[in-house]
C-alpha cells in the first residue's frame, strides 16, 4: 500500500503514482463524500462510455420469458433445460 503525505502549505493530501495506478487513476478522480469517507475514483474516458454504449447491440433475442423480469428466478433458482 502506498504512503499519504500531507502537505501543510495548502492542506492537500498527495498519492503516490504507484497507489493511483494500482486504482486505475490517471489524470483525473471523482470525489464523493459517504459516511466520513473520502471515495476517489477514476473518471470514465470517452473511450470507456463507447465501450458502455457498445453493451448489448448484438445482443440475440433469449429462449426465457419475461427475462427481464423473472431475472432472480432464471439465475438463482432453478437449471435451465
Amino acid at each position: 500500500m502506498g504512503r499519504i503525505i500531507k502537505r501543510r502549505i495548502k492542506d492537500e493530501l498527495t498519492l503516490e503514482r504507484e497507489l493511483l495506478g494500482e486504482a486505475g487513476i490517471e489524470d483525473e478522480v471523482e470525489v464523493k463524500v459517504e459516511k466520513g469517507r473520502i471515495i476517489l475514483m477514476p473518471v470514465l474516458s470517452e473511450k470507456g462510455w463507447d465501450l458502455l454504449r457498445q453493451l448489448g447491440k448484438d445482443a440475440v433475442e433469449g429462449r426465457l420469458e419475461n427475462a427481464s423480469e423473472r431475472h432472480n428466478e432464471y439465475l438463482y433458482s432453478r437449471v435451465l433445460r
